[in-house]
């Protein structure tokens, strides 16, 4: 099963203590990687196909950020983000910011977060990990993370490679004769402000890469410097996918070819 995950995150309630007390849910079968035309996503299954619940992990071509998220059977609810924690081992917990989120048609209710390269670096050595949020209280036992993870590092330097990503640092120069081009800027209006963000007061800058096919369309949007505001990650590279179109870039040959873009946006409430 593949899902095809926007950004979601999840909601601190009361205190860790029931949160830690739960005994780790080990795993009903073995991790599942996708090569996808433009995704990395790693899933595992600790439920039954009666009662499903996975855990995700979503790895970008650029960027640090991991998207972790958990999927369970459950009545659809509208988006929202809301606080969390995340503990990882017998790590003091921390708060994470969270959106909850029904995927069309699918009977599922997820929970998603962004950790940052250092978040998720210590994910990649645990045993177990654990959420707590409203309407979320899981503790997963890890194992096999090992050759998950090498088999997702091989997905995104597949992607890197088809999207002609390069890394300057290590000398890489480009093949493409022009790069893929777009005003993002104009695309963003007040309207596009999410409501939960705007009656909060709550603000941010949000840096994203773009994966842009050969038409000049978003193939995917990755969240690589979170604002921390979960709505205003989701609604970035929302209105990215749905309305971006780019002018789309040139390999040597002068054919259209696959590019990637970094930008960012600022949220800003202002009277």
């Amino acid at each position: 099963m593949m899902l095809r995950l926007a950004f979601f995150f999840a909601i601190l309630t009361s205190c860790w203590t029931v949160g830690s007390a739960l005994k780790a849910r080990a795993p009903t079968r073995g991790w599942v990687v996708n090569f996808d035309d433009a995704q990395c996503i790693a899933f595992r299954e600790y439920g039954s196909a009666e009662q499903p619940i996975q855990l995700i992990l979503k790895a970008p071509a650029v960027g640090g950020v991991v998207q972790v998220a958990v999927a369970r059977k459950g009545s659809s609810v509208d988006a929202g983000q809301m606080k969390g924690t995340l503990a990882i081992d017998q790590r003091d917990p921390t708060q994470i910011s969270m959106l909850a989120y029904s995927p069309p048609r699918s009977g599922l209710r997820v929970h998603m977060t962004n950790l940052t390269e250092a978040e998720f670096g210590l994910v990649r050595q645990a045993k177990e990990i654990a959420f707590l949020a409203d309407g979320l209280d899981e503790r997963f036992s890890l194992s096999g993370m090992a050759p998950m993870l090498k088999a997702v590092d091989d997905c995104t330097a597949d992607l890197r490679r088809v999207f002609n990503i390069i890394d300057k640092q290590a000398g890489e120069t480009s093949t493409l004769s022009r790069r893929a081009k777009a005003n993002i800027g104009r695309l963003f209006t007040g309207k596009d402000y999410p409501r939960h963000a705007l009656e909060r007061w709550q603000d941010g800058r949000v840096k994203f890469a773009l994966l842009i096919d050969e038409k000049g369309k978003v193939a995917d949007c990755s969240v690589i410097e979170t604002s921390g505001v979960a709505v205003l990650d989701a609604q970035s590279c929302a209105v990215l996918k749905e309305r971006a179109r780019f002018q789309p870039a040139l390999g040597a040959d002068g054919k259209p070819a696959k590019d990637a873009v970094t930008a960012a946006i600022n949220w800003a409430v202002s009277w």
